[in-house]
């Protein structure tokens, strides 16, 4: 049983870790898409503009609810 309980234990770590690389790579996404915004092309073709701003729209408020935990 000990075995069990210190493994579902490291499963439980490995997962919030996971999460926290999640979260890391939601950034980097995030600024990749801010700097593409920035571009004086980024709205030539509106449709992929506007999907792009949904897209950083989204990643905000998924980042913010995490900086408030």
């Amino acid at each position: 049983q000990d075995i069990l309980d210190r493994l579902a234990a490291a499963e439980r770590t490995m997962n919030q870790l996971m999460g926290i690389f999640d979260l890391v790579q939601k950034s980097t996404q995030l600024q990749e898409l801010q700097a593409q915004s920035e571009s004086p092309e980024f709205w030539n073709i509106p449709e992929k503009a506007q999907s792009v701003m949904k897209k950083i729209a989204a990643l905000q408020d998924e980042l913010q609810t995490w900086d408030k935990l």
